[in-house]
């Protein structure tokens, strides 16, 4: 992004305005910084992976985490956490508010036909009260880190636990 966000942005509130909904991928990795989230308006943040494999209680990543979803929050930017591999990640980002995620403690990464079944029984509903809340699309799954309950993988492997 850099010196065109305000093109960006632009182009992004017009696909808004049409009911798409917008995700910032990768974020944590240098190329999606804190400033995006004033000048580009998104709908939901993904946090990268390698913000989660360093996940442990007293970690800087730990405080990184938690102050991203804390942000998220208030400016009612949904978070989806990438890469959940264990249990603890799981129930670390559960204890900071997260309930979107994907990744192998769910599902492995599934073909499209699995996935469009998946996404077909499971799928979460577009919240109608909150058109501006983000929704995830089918690329970014509906996933639950913390939801102890079944929602279908992206093609990346993501599901919502169950209980």
């Amino acid at each position: 992004m850099g010196r065109r966000d305000h093109v960006i942005a632009r182009e992004i509130k017009a696909m808004r305005a049409l009911g798409l909904r917008v995700a910032l991928d990768d974020f944590g990795t240098g190329f999606a910084s804190l400033t995006h989230l004033l000048t580009v308006p998104v709908d939901v943040l993904k946090i990268d992976k390698s913000c989660v494999d360093s996940l442990s209680p007293g970690n800087p990543s730990s405080v990184i985490v938690g102050g991203l979803l804390s942000i998220a929050e208030q400016l009612g930017i949904r978070v989806v956490a990438e890469g959940i591999e264990t249990e603890s990640q799981a129930a670390q980002l559960s204890a900071f508010g997260c309930v979107l995620g994907q990744g192998y403690l769910f599902s492995p990464a599934v073909d499209r036909d699995a996935m469009t079944d998946l996404l077909l029984r499971l799928g979460q509903p577009l919240p109608a009260e909150t058109p501006s809340v983000a929704t995830e699309s089918a690329r970014t799954g509906g996933t639950a880190a913390g939801a102890n309950q079944r929602t279908p993988p992206d093609a990346q492997g993501a599901v919502r636990r169950r209980a």
